[in-house]
């Protein structure tokens, strides 16, 4: 596990679901160096990305910051 804390999980004002708890498991299983590119870092990119593209697509937010924080947590080679 790297060195990721509270302050690097990508919340948002008027987020219907606490997903820290979420974030908190999948960063404590993350496989990789704190250095990797697949890391909680990137995950905080792909939500901002993400939610910002919801309006104007009609994409279901739960499910964009679902897949922000899981799509790469079980990552185990780069």
């Amino acid at each position: 596990m790297g060195s990721w804390n509270d302050s690097d999980f990508p919340s948002r004002e008027g987020d219907e679901f606490d997903l820290l708890p979420l974030w908190r498991e999948a960063v404590g299983q993350f496989r990789l160096t704190e250095h990797s590119i697949h890391g909680p870092r990137h995950w905080r990119a792909v939500h901002y990305k993400g939610t910002s593209l919801c309006e104007e697509t009609g994409a279901d937010r739960f499910v964009v910051r679902l897949f922000a924080v899981l799509h790469d947590s079980q990552r185990s080679t780069k």
